[in-house]
């Protein structure tokens, strides 16, 4: 039951990490809008880029979990999350933002799938649906999430306090995820 419930903790984990960074920006646009000085066109630009490397990289998933299996794949795509975290607290123009939502966009392609992994092994054969259904609902609670407490983290100080968020909770699911 312990390790069950430890499963189950590390795929909610990981599954909030990769699902996180598309649903800060996608619920504060307008906010990155005017503190990068794009237009809402450009703005928009930026949850349509994670979106369409995430869909990429999660077609490369198929493909290298017959080659090397999906552990591997999730664990750089988790390693590559977080180096993408430490360069957005570096890089503030729009167009180093855009390259860092498409390159984080390809990093969470992984989290998603094995936050959905863990949830499976947290319940018994029988019940692994009951896991992938809450697998794939955690990951689409995360928009309502960030429009609940995305504003603290953006009054405390911009757009770094998210990056830091985000930083926070790739640490967090690495350690969880190497231990």
């Amino acid at each position: 039951v312990r390790y069950r419930l430890a499963y189950a903790a590390v795929g909610l984990l990981v599954t909030a990490t990769g699902s996180t960074g598309s649903a800060m920006i996608s619920a504060n646009t307008q906010q990155l809008a005017g503190a990068l000085g794009a237009t809402a066109v450009e703005a928009a630009w930026l949850p349509t880029v994670f979106v369409m490397t995430n869909a990429c990289m999660n077609l490369i998933l198929i493909k290298f979990r017959m080659q090397y299996g999906l552990r591997l794949f999730a664990e750089i795509c988790l390693i590559s999350y977080l180096l993408v975290g430490v360069a957005s607290l570096f890089f503030h123009g729009y167009q180093s933002t855009l390259i860092m939502r498409a390159f984080a966009g390809m990093a969470s392609a992984g989290l998603t799938s094995l936050g959905i992994l863990y949830l499976l092994q947290a319940f018994p054969a029988a019940h692994r649906l009951k896991g992938l259904v809450l697998g794939i609902g955690a990951s689409s609670l995360a928009i309502p999430a960030a429009r609940l407490f995305s504003s603290h983290l953006l009054e405390l100080s911009d757009w770094r306090g998210y990056h830091l968020f985000e930083l926070g909770l790739s640490f967090l699911s690495l350690a969880a995820v190497f231990t």
